[in-house]
């Protein structure tokens, strides 16, 4: 099985979108849209009542060897956090909102608040729906042991607020001798160049990234280049990046087309933004369009097994269902299952409810032909009887006494 570890959220908040339909954190929370506390907020409200519970470890298993760890174990990267004007704001506004939300014998020390928020910033993770898109945040002791790498060697997933750790090669064996801490995941977007990766993990993580894709000056300049003057030419147009090349493609954006290269990571990110849009607007076929043309751009940048390869995969079979094109549809429902086996595992709900597309895409193509094939049966039986018929006409015109006439005449 690809699965590494599973582990439940020692502390999680849905985003404000879901939170109409769950209870609320705390009664002194007033739902206005404007003064809505942030997920950061409400997941330190749960926090606090953890170790007022005096909770400190989660529900976690895994095949690899670990050392289980409780949220003391977790870093906060406080010293870095104090000196770095934007969060600290942040922090300020946080210490502000709780006095408004937890009773002033419950609220712990600014030092300790402090501490609280930096181990959300260093070791929270965004959970996401089926779509990949943002659902909630959530703290995962042990996961959160995982070092970053922008070729990572493991992906997390999520199905509700569980965690699933996968491999992303389905010949890697995970036993016993494997140790979790080892184990690689992307903290950021990884269809991003070598500079915008960086600027994020330092301005989130405190750390400078040296990994094997950060040195690779040759994949850095296909993320970042332009099309070749020759227009028949698939080539790329590499050119030096600079801080001011990040403006100039937001100015160029608007005509990517003609200026981007196909594997530019602005225009794939544009790209996924029309594709969003295109569907949103109902425009099935462009949407289509969009989600085919990103395949081989997902595969370019990204492990063979990502879940963002299988839900795209499973996307474009869906838009093709919507069609009633169900052949076509099949065919990427199963590259997507292909995939989905381990970047989600065959026990995650999203992959249920894959097999259960499939089955039904194959219900319909079996209508389909079954009905094909019976209309063609009906199709030969109404051709033989005005045969037969003609035949009968044909012997009656001999005998009769109009074809004696004619033939005389």
């Amino acid at each position: 099985m690809p699965e590494v570890a599973e582990e439940w959220p020692w502390a999680y908040v849905i985003s404000q979108k879901l939170f109409k339909t769950c209870l609320l954190i705390c009664r002194r929370i007033i739902v206005v849209q404007s003064n809505f506390p942030s997920d950061s907020i409400r997941l330190m409200v749960r926090i606090i009542g953890k170790l007022n519970d005096h909770i400190s470890t989660s529900d976690f298993s895994c095949k690899a060897s670990y050392e289980n760890r409780e949220y003391n174990n977790l870093m906060s990267h406080k010293d870095e956090i104090f000196k770095d004007e934007k969060r600290t704001s942040e922090f300020s506004r946080c210490c502000y909102c709780l006095k408004w939300i937890i009773e002033p014998n419950k609220l712990p020390e600014t030092a300790i608040l402090m501490e609280m928020f930096g181990k959300i910033l260093i070791n929270g993770f965004v959970i996401l729906d089926h779509e990949l898109n943002s659902a909630g945040l959530g703290l995962y002791l042990n996961l959160s042991q995982l070092n970053h790498s922008c070729n990572p060697s493991c992906v997390v997933t999520f199905d509700g607020p569980k965690a699933y750790l996968n491999t992303l090669n389905s010949e890697f064996e995970v036993t016993t001798s494997t140790i979790l801490k080892n184990l690689t995941i992307s903290y950021v977007a990884l269809i991003d160049d070598t500079a915008h990766r960086r600027k994020a993990l330092h301005e989130r993580y405190y750390f400078i990234c040296k990994c094997e894709r950060c040195s690779d000056a040759r994949l850095d300049s296909i993320a970042t280049a332009l099309v070749c003057d020759n227009g028949n030419c698939d080539g790329v147009a590499i050119i030096n990046v600079a801080e001011d090349y990040y403006k100039r493609t937001e100015e160029l954006l608007a005509k990517q087309q003609k200026w981007l290269h196909p594997l530019n990571v602005h225009r794939i990110r544009t790209f996924t933004f029309v594709g969003h849009a295109a569907y949103e607007s109902g425009c099935i076929e462009r949407t289509l369009f969009v989600y085919e043309e990103l395949i081989s751009k997902y595969e370019f940048y990204l492990a063979k097994f990502h879940p963002l390869i299988a839900v795209n995969f499973m996307t474009v079979g869906k838009l093709y269902m919507l069609r009633n094109m169900y052949t076509t549809a099949l065919s990427f429902l199963e590259k997507s299952l292909n995939v989905m086996k381990y970047s989600h595992g065959e026990k995650h709900s999203l992959y249920v409810h894959l097999l259960s597309m499939i089955e039904k895409c194959q219900l319909e193509i079996n209508v389909h032909d079954n009905e094909t094939a019976k209309g063609a049966s009906n199709r030969e039986t109404v051709n033989v009887k005005p045969r037969a018929n003609a035949k009968r006409a044909a012997a009656t015109s001999r005998h009769s006494p109009e074809s004696h006439e004619q033939r005389r005449g």
